[in-house]
């Protein structure tokens, strides 16, 4: 039986303001991401400079910082801001949650 793709781009338009986030470079060198042990969060932390330099690269693309932690930073602005930060581009997309019936796919 096919199914339904569970992402497609959408004709939606990108909103005037989009939240994110923003890692912190960690002292450990290796994304919590890519952690084994997470018990201990002090080697995903970013030393006092690298959070600094999170602050100053999000708002120097006009990104407001709206929380914080040694891990990173959530963010609010526009679309441009995240893509001159990132080199990316900012998509609308749609996930399919459920089909008929509520089942999920």
């Amino acid at each position: 039986m096919p199914t339904l793709p569970s992402v497609i781009e959408s004709d939606a338009l990108v909103p005037d303001q989009v939240m994110g986030y923003v890692s912190v470079t960690s002292q450990g060198g290796t994304s919590l991401l890519e952690g084994h042990d997470l018990s201990d969060s002090a080697p995903y932390e970013g030393s006092s400079q690298d959070q600094s330099a999170a602050d100053h690269a999000a708002d120097a693309c006009g990104l407001q910082v709206v929380a914080e932690s040694p891990l990173g930073r959530s963010v609010v602005g526009p679309a441009a801001a995240f893509e001159e930060l990132t080199g990316g581009r900012v998509v609308p997309l749609e996930r399919l949650c459920h089909t008929r019936a509520n089942r999920r796919q």
